[in-house]
């Protein structure tokens, strides 16, 4: 790889921890301003926003094989869209 190649993934890597960091902080702060519970939409918007970015990382640097990031953001997918069907309009 080149050093431009790396530069660009390690960019890449930094803002996704900074999303990662960004929707934990994002969340806690709603919570501690409304004062309520935390709802299934929030969750399910907190696993995302955290799974996805840590996935790309993972994969970027190759500790996970390219099927399981493919199994991992199918199943990421499934989670999430689990629940439109139930959901009111």
């Amino acid at each position: 790889m080149n050093a431009t190649m790396l530069a660009t993934r390690f960019w890449i890597e930094i803002i996704a921890a900074l999303t990662i960091t960004l929707a934990i902080a994002a969340v806690m702060y709603q919570r501690f301003q409304q004062g309520g519970s935390i709802s299934l939409r929030t969750i399910q918007l907190l696993a995302v926003a955290v799974l996805a970015p840590l996935i790309l990382i993972l994969g970027l640097e190759r500790v996970l094989e390219p099927s399981a990031v493919g199994a991992l953001i199918g199943a990421l997918l499934g989670y999430l869209l689990s629940g439109i069907s139930s959901e009111k309009a």
